[in-house]
């Protein structure tokens, strides 16, 4: 790889350059650099400099620069060969795959250059901190960022695995709506019997009445809409999906890997049990979903701010596609992760809401102000969901953040999902992972009901908080509604 060496004069003249074509080569010279592969066995990080640190940045491309990568790479004085099928790579699964722009381009020194998007183009390398103060200069970057590392909204210590699914089927039957607010009920209400206790409590005005049960049992009672969000799209953000899990019944696919094109799988379990909060047919809030695997977090549960935007990239990318197709309901992203602030992460959120897509984030678990912990402390600028966690008795979960940044809460202790480790087996979780899940289950039974709100994500919030229980929520400063789908029994 090769590091930039910019004169005052150059800078001027880059910052001075308009946005209103794509750069040419007369108009930006092509940058002056000092050749790293001409370094013995050269590969970074190189101490040749401790004020000169490399690290791996996520750069985003300017809106009107059109151009081929391997053209822009070269006018940055980068000399790159492209690596086809690239087996650690970005990875986006089907026919279509090539729209999302996954490629790695191989540099002199060993490194390469993962690019990816559609709707933003971007890609990530690792940099001497010089080079990077050069690139940001330049008027075809949008932004340019060092990468970090992320993770998801659960508490680890809770994580457990339980006995097998029931061999017997999930016991759904019609439930009578006398005596119910009907307010938004458009379609037959049914009753899942025998359901986790965090169903039972999105359909209900009170805390959960335990009379013995225990929280991780099946003993409690679901009543929903019947439709169960039927067609729409919910591209789970997480460590995968186990698409084979019977609870699924066929309507779960992986279509995304950060981690190469032979790691499309949930090899932790956080995304499988995210996933089975969503849309399940025993632990799901909207039973008929379709599921979409964006697997940006790998086997210990860890990723990047260039994992997670290269994934809600994907997600974005194949809902756009989507729109365009006659079957097309509405969309969800729902994402349990939690890190650094970052530019790149708000404008994909950005393009997210312009598109008309949903949005649902954790709130993350460090019981501190949500509006410190991002994605999800993007609330009050953009029309997403940020969710805290909540207990059975209605108190806010001793972990989940909280603040005005949060707009709901939703049940996050003690939650029996789905399990990746085989296709039957199930797990209790806790946390703002948890909680994160069920808002996304709740957008997409509203989508189906509200054809008005399917690609209004902003009327869409301010519906399901109508919907919300106004309660007492322990514990939380701000953000006193319980989610709630429709159901006051």
């Amino acid at each position: 790889m090769k590091s930039f060496i910019i004169s005052t004069s150059l800078l001027l003249a880059a910052v001075s350059s308009t946005l209103a074509a794509p750069l040419s080569n007369s108009r930006i010279p092509k940058l002056r650099v000092r050749p790293r592969s001409l370094l013995a066995n050269a590969t970074l990080p190189i101490a040749e400099d401790p004020n000169d640190p490399s690290a791996k940045y996520i750069v985003v491309l300017a809106d009107d620069e059109k151009r081929k990568w391997a053209d822009v790479f070269d006018e940055m004085g980068f000399n790159t060969n492209e690596l086809k099928d690239h087996k650690d790579g970005f990875y986006a699964f089907g026919a279509s795959s090539d729209d999302h722009g996954f490629r790695t381009f191989a540099l002199e020194d060993g490194t390469s250059i993962q690019t990816f998007g559609t709707a933003m183009r971007a890609f990530t390398m690792t940099m001497f901190q010089s080079e990077a103060e050069g690139m940001k200069e330049l008027p075809n970057i949008a932004v340019l960022e060092k990468d970090f590392p992320v993770g998801t909204g659960l508490v680890e210590e809770s994580s457990y695995e339980v006995a097998s699914i029931p061999d017997e089927p999930v016991n759904i039957t019609e439930y009578s709506v006398s005596g119910l607010d009907k307010r938004q009920q458009q379609g037959q209400v049914v009753q899942q019997n025998g359901a986790p206790w965090n169903l039972e409590r999105i359909s209900e005005t009170r805390a959960v009445s335990l009379r013995g049960r225990g929280v991780t049992q099946l003993a409690f009672n679901y009543a929903v809409d019947s439709n169960g969000g039927t067609g729409v799209d919910v591209y789970m953000v997480d460590t995968g999906i186990n698409v084979n899990h019977v609870e699924f019944g066929g309507r779960a696919k992986m279509i995304f890997s950060a981690f190469g094109q032979n790691n499309l799988r949930d090899d932790h379990f956080h995304g499988t049990h995210t996933a089975g909060t969503v849309g399940s047919r025993r632990y799901g809030v909207a039973k008929n979903v379709n599921l979409f695997g964006i697997k940006a977090l790998d086997s210990n549960n860890r990723g990047t701010g260039a994992s997670i935007v290269a994934g809600m990239e994907a997600a974005l990318a194949a809902h756009l596609r989507r729109v365009r197709e006659p079957n097309f309901i509405g969309s969800v992203m729902s994402m349990s992760i939690g890190g650094g602030g970052s530019q790149a992460q708000f404008n994909v959120l950005q393009r997210m809401a312009q598109a008309g897509m949903h949005v649902s984030i954790s709130a993350m678990n460090d019981n501190k102000d949500a509006c410190s912990a991002f994605p999800g402390g993007y609330s009050r600028q953009l029309p997403i969901f940020n969710v805290g966690a909540t207990d059975p008795s209605d108190g806010k979960a001793s972990f989940s953040n909280f603040g005005p940044c949060v707009n709901i809460h939703a049940p996050g202790t003690n939650i029996l999902s789905t399990n990746s480790k085989d296709n039957q087996s199930s797990r209790v979780l806790q946390g703002t992972s948890m909680a994160c899940p069920a808002v996304s289950g709740v957008i997409a039974l509203e989508i189906v009901k509200n054809p008005n709100l399917r690609r209004d994500p902003r009327a869409m919030i301010q519906h399901i908080q109508s919907l919300a229980i106004r309660t007492q929520i322990r514990g939380a400063n701000s953000a006193q509604i319980m989610l709630n789908n429709g159901v006051k029994r």
